[in-house]
């Protein structure tokens, strides 16, 4: 019993964390950019990427996508592989949505899972 409570307990945690990682992503963009410090120096690593990895949230990927884009960070110099969007299967039409919201960024890209 004890260690059924603990999973649902590390679970719900788990979730509360996601979520609010999400929602911080998303306030991050409105944060004015004279106000973020970003090293100037090009990255050493062209190899460096960043990846959101996403299943059947077709409600909320076209505001995290645009936050993205709004917030400057896939033209980022310290990012010079860019964004790299990993669908993990969904089931609704997250993959369309997101497909039609990168189509005018060149720093973007969409990779779907195999089922």
């Amino acid at each position: 019993m004890l260690e059924i409570l603990f999973i649902i307990i590390v679970s719900i945690l788990a979730v509360y964390g996601a979520v609010r990682a999400i929602e911080d992503f998303i306030h991050m963009s409105s944060i004015s950019p004279s106000r973020i410090v970003i090293d100037e120096e090009p990255n050493n690593n062209p190899n460096a990427i960043l990846i959101l990895a996403v299943k059947d949230c077709e409600q909320q990927i076209e505001a995290i996508i645009n936050a993205i884009k709004h917030s400057g960070l896939p033209e980022n110099p310290l990012l010079p592989g860019g964004l790299i969007i990993a669908d993990c299967g969904s089931n609704d039409d997250t993959v369309k949505i997101a497909q039609k919201a990168i189509e005018d960024t060149q720093s973007m890209q969409i990779i779907k899972a195999r089922k």
